[in-house]
């Protein structure tokens, strides 16, 4: 890969295998931080890669800077920049047009971490390491604030467990059965 300079082409930027974004002004965590992602091999539409490509040359056309905000927009009458309540009502809009409420989620509980829990929640069912989702999901190293964000009601989570639970025949507590009391030694010794 090599890095294309800030005024390629809209050719060159829009078919790019990848995309680095520095956060500098990130709430949580450390500023300079990165996340990147690669390229769709099929799926345009959805690629994060032809997004922000998109977002980078609306802000250059407009800005002329090239360090626009990937927040900023431009319209016929201003500059301006979609904040949080717009991402909050952008989901809430997105979750009524999918029935959410229909399908048992009430329009209330979903908000802009509604996207945070989705992610963790999405990274974690299609096989991505728990590193993998503390990386993506920007947590500290060695965080478990990230496993309060996947949904353990999910029912793709207990697919076939009851099944395979029903399968074991038998299984010994080696503990035990609680008359045998023995000293704290004893208990070290054993677990040597």
């Amino acid at each position: 890969m090599i890095v294309l300079p800030p005024g390629a082409e809209a050719e060159r930027i829009l078919g790019a295998d990848g995309a680095t974004m520095w956060l500098s002004n990130q709430k949580n965590g450390k500023k300079g931080q990165s996340v990147s992602h690669h390229s769709f091999k099929d799926d345009v539409q959805g690629c994060p890669v032809r997004v922000l490509a998109q977002r980078y040359l609306h802000g250059r056309a407009h800005d002329g800077s090239g360090n626009a905000l990937v927040c900023s927009y431009w319209d016929e009458l201003r500059r301006g920049d979609v904040v949080d309540r717009d991402i909050s009502f952008a989901v809430k809009f997105a979750a009524g047009m999918l029935e959410y409420p229909e399908r048992g989620i009430p329009i209330n509980r979903i908000d802009t971490h509604s996207l945070r829990a989705g992610g963790a929640c999405a990274m974690k069912l299609s096989g991505h390491s728990e590193d993998e989702i503390i990386k993506q999901g920007r947590w500290a190293p060695k965080s478990t604030s990230f496993l309060e964000y996947i949904q353990q009601q999910l029912s793709t989570f207990s697919a076939g467990m009851a099944e395979k639970m029903s399968k074991i025949k038998k299984f010994t507590n080696m503990e035990g059965n609680g008359s045998t009391r023995r000293t704290k030694r004893q208990r070290m010794n054993v677990k040597r």
